[in-house]
């Protein structure tokens, strides 16, 4: 799960983003640390495999399959 995190959010989502239109983690969430990608499941669920809103203008080229890999990963951290 990291691995989709650092290739799709870390760029925005970390310290020190590396996204230009960031100089802060847009919302204060930080996805660096696997930790930190626990504490955000939810919310990740709901913006990359729900709404799909996430990655922003999907500018990092999520495919269907990654979303489906994230949305099976936060699925199986609550049964």
């Amino acid at each position: 799960m990291l691995a989709l995190m650092r290739t799709h959010c870390v760029q925005c989502h970390a310290a020190e983003p590396t996204h230009e239109a960031f100089a802060k983690a847009p919302a204060g969430i930080l996805l660096e640390t696997i930790a930190q990608v626990e504490r955000n499941a939810a919310k990740i669920m709901t913006q990359v495999a729900v709404d799909r809103a996430m990655p922003l203008g999907n500018e990092t080229g999520m495919t269907d399959e990654e979303r489906d890999r994230v949305a099976a990963w936060v699925a199986g951290r609550t049964k």
